[in-house]
């Protein structure tokens, strides 16, 4: 389903006769002048506006294991699973965030979501969030606030997340602290 709406999406824009995609690595010659590396050529292109989609990917704290144990994924890799996760942790409870943790919910997984901060969505109305934290709990979704993860293992199939407080065991953990513009090459 993903790669069938990537897809769309992607035909939505090429498909247009006044939208040009072209793939490959580009740097700036000057304001208005893009250098374009593909391999089969480079391409030079000039305009009074450009427009570069890269993408964004999604930020990862600097917690130890996060990028080594197995069952850890971003919102990508999660959706590519072949088989529903049991219980599904959620490392930060903002809208990528509760969107899974409704969506996996809904699928059946147990969910819990572990957010640092001391409150639950904090850069939303306080009506709004405590609305959606109603909803979530209503679903079965636990939510902890204040979770300060200090590492994260693997132990007998499970995520281990260690916290300062506590320690979760999950079949699957989500990274959702956040995304960022995929620009570093």
């Amino acid at each position: 389903v993903v790669n069938f709406l990537r897809n769309k999406n992607f035909h939505n824009l090429a498909d247009m006769p006044n939208i040009d995609v072209i793939d490959g690595q580009a740097e700036f010659i000057n304001n208005h002048s893009l250098r374009v590396h593909r391999p089969e050529a480079n391409l030079e292109i000039h305009g009074e506006k450009i427009f570069i989609n890269t993408g964004a990917q999604t930020v990862v704290p600097p917690i130890p294991g996060i990028t080594t144990t197995p069952g850890v994924y971003d919102s990508t890799g999660l959706l590519n699973l072949k088989e529903l996760p049991g219980h599904l942790g959620i490392l930060g409870g903002g809208y990528i965030g509760v969107e899974f943790a409704s969506m996996f919910a809904n699928f059946g997984s147990k969910v819990t979501i572990l957010e640092a901060a001391s409150l639950f969505l904090p850069r939303e109305d306080r009506d709004i969030a405590d609305n959606i934290a109603t909803i979530l709990r209503d679903q079965g979704v636990d939510i902890i606030l204040n979770a300060h993860v200090e590492r994260i293992s693997h132990h007998e199939n499970q995520v281990q997340v260690h916290s300062e407080h506590a320690q979760l065991a999950v079949d699957a953990l989500l990274i959702a602290s956040g995304r960022q513009p995929a620009t570093a090459s």
